[in-house]
This record gives C-alpha cells, structure tokens and sequence, in this order.
C-alpha cells in the first residue's frame, strides 16, 4: 500500500480539493433548484399559472381539477393564500407528495373524494391550533379544518416550511379562491398545461389561464431563493477548474518517478496494456481517497461556518449539511473532470520517448 503513496502528496492534496468544492457546488446547485420551489414537493419542471375571469364567484377550482384530469394522468394542483405562508393541495398519486410528518399522516385520494375539510400544519402552526374533541382544528376565516398531519417547521434545507397545507377538494374551501395557482405534472407539465389552457380558452364564460415555468423571467417572483447563486457557483466551478488544472502536470511528474518501475514490469513480460490498467488502478485509487478526504473537509467547513455570524448566509448558499445526493452529484463530477485530466497526463506520457520504450 505505501508504493501507492509514493510521491503522490501534492496530487492528493489537488485531487482533495477539488472533491471538497465540487460538494459544496453541488449544494450550492441543489439548493438553487430548492429555493426555485414554491414548497419543497414540487418538481423543477412545474409551471405558474394565472386565472383572469369576468364571471363573479365561478367555479374555479371544478373547471381546472376537471379539465387537467381529462389531460394529465398524474398531476399536483395547488393555490397559495395571499397574506399567509399557506397552500391548498390536490393531487392524483400520494407520491406527488412526499413529506416526512412528526404525527399523523399526510392527505389521503379520499379525503379529496369526499371533500373532507382537513388540513396538514407545522409545529408553530399546531401550537396555535384550537383543540377539541381530542382533535386539534385550524381556524381559516371562520372556519374550522381538522389537522390531521403536523410536519417540521424547517425544510431538509433549513428554510421556514409553509404554516399549513389544506385540502384543495374540501367542501368548506371557496371555489373561486384562484388567482394563481401551480401546476405539476414532471416532465409532463408543459406539454400537459398546454392542452389545458387550449381547452379552457375555448370554454365561455369571459375567463382564461396562463402560466409560466418557474425557472423563467415571467414566474421569477415567485422565486425564494435569497442566495446570489449565480455568481458564486461559478465561482466555485473556476476555483475548482484552475486547481485540477495543476492536477495534469503533477500526474505526468507521478508518472515519470514511476518510470523505472514500468520498465522493470515491462521486462518481466507485462503488456502494454497491462501496464496501462495498471497505472488507471492506481490513479483511480488516489481519486477515490482524495473524494473521501475532500468531502469529510466539505462536511467540516460547513459544520464550522453554522456556527459562525455568517452562518444565515452559509445556510442559504448551501443548506444545513451534505446529503447522500449532494455526494453523488459531487462523486460523479470528480470522476468525470479528474479522470480527464488524467488521460491527458497519461496520454501526453505515452507519447514521450520514454514510455515508448518501455510501455
């Protein structure tokens, strides 16, 4: 094991770095898609929809659940609360709305069948809740919702969760409530609210809808994101582009201390290509114990600036800590960019007098 470690400090300690800012660029990364996100079930691909109508208290809310069910087979369809962090929700499929709750359980299709007027709530949202019958109930305008989930009052990212989630469907919910809503069907969504807007449109009754999809100009303000992303990961990108440059010469110095050791292998009967995959192993080797140490440093350097004055700024650049997604985008980053930098190491050896000598 120690012939592996031989002249190798400098390209572990590059290859280490690289590895540490690649994870905190693919938090930085995760997070942006999280704060693009009206709430945190939501997909990347969903669209911001807007209602215009002429008709005085329509019935909003049974034209759209109609009319995308004709034309989306899994959807979520939801309406945000002017003046509280709340949100109305349908969906056709549980998985549409994954949430992990400290009690209680999530919406269930009957719920919504049966037009149950039950709600979902965070920790402070509960604490505020009347309690009746054994039953904890939420006042909205005089009205009275059963809380039947309670869930976190922080995300997986550290941001505040909305106070509560009501069921779209419930009997006591005003059906013109639209002024906006969201609509998310994956990857389905755009072509989806197409045909739906075109169906509507041609409806009377003086109202139309339009939308946007979140990630353009039209839809950006109703973004959350508060972290200036843009610049700083690419920031992070060039700073990691620049150190793993260093990487190409410091392989082909590796490379040439191991030339006595390839011309002994090469005696004794190795082929070239054995040689090759040799020198692959041992490179491989090095990246993966370099991504182990980079990403224990990007652990480190993130636990230690939350608690710092600056950790409000840490958290919504980056979020709370690395997740096991995190990790994987990072892997896959540091495999692909250092590998290729490494062939080129390899490749300009080979060339050289030397290695034809005796590869």
């Amino acid at each position: 094991m120690r012939h592996l470690f031989y002249r190798t400090k400098l390209l572990i300690i590059i290859y280490t770095l690289t590895a540490m800012l690649l994870n905190l660029g693919s938090m930085a990364y995760m997070k942006h898609l999280h704060d693009s996100k009206a709430f945190e079930q939501l997909s990347p691909d969903y669209i911001m929809g807007f209602v215009t109508s002429a008709e005085e208290n329509p019935d909003l809310r049974g034209v759209l659940l109609n009319t995308m069910k004709r034309h989306s087979d899994n959807f979520l369809l939801a309406a945000d609360f002017t003046g509280i962090p709340a949100f109305a929700v349908y969906y056709t499929d549980p998985s549409l709305f994954s949430m992990e709750l400290k009690e209680g359980r999530l919406f269930q299709i009957g719920d919504f069948e049966n037009r149950r007027d039950v709600a979902l709530v965070n920790k402070a949202t509960a604490a505020e809740c009347t309690r009746q019958n054994g039953k904890l109930w939420w006042n909205y305008g005089g009205t009275l919702f059963e809380v039947i989930g309670v869930y976190e009052d922080e995300d997986s990212f550290g941001g505040r969760t909305a106070d509560c989630f009501l069921n779209l469907a419930a009997e006591s919910l005003d059906t013109s409530i639209f002024s906006s809503f969201l609509f998310d069907a994956g990857s389905n969504t755009e072509s989806d609210f197409t045909a739906i807007r075109q169906e509507i449109s041609n409806r009377s009754g003086g109202w139309y809808i339009d939308g946007a999809p979140v990630d353009t100009e039209e839809a950006g303000k109703f973004s959350v994101s508060g972290s200036n992303f843009g610049a700083m990961f690419l920031l992070l990108l060039l700073i990691a582009a620049l150190i793993l440059l260093n990487s190409i010469s410091e392989v082909g110095n590796w490379l040439q201390v191991r030339r006595k050791e390839i011309a002994v292998r090469r005696l004794c009967g190795a082929s070239a290509g054995t040689i090759v995959f040799w020198i692959w192993k041992n490179l491989l080797a090095l990246i993966l114990i370099s991504f182990a140490a980079g990403t224990a440093l990007a652990g480190c350097i993130l636990e230690a600036g939350m608690h710092t004055a600056a950790a409000e700024s840490v958290q919504m650049m980056f979020g709370l800590h690395l997740q096991w997604f995190h990790i994987f985008l990072s892997f896959a980053a540091v495999i692909l960019f250092c590998t290729a930098t490494a062939f080129l190491a390899v490749r300009q050896f080979r060339k050289q007098e030397i290695a034809e000598e005796t590869a």
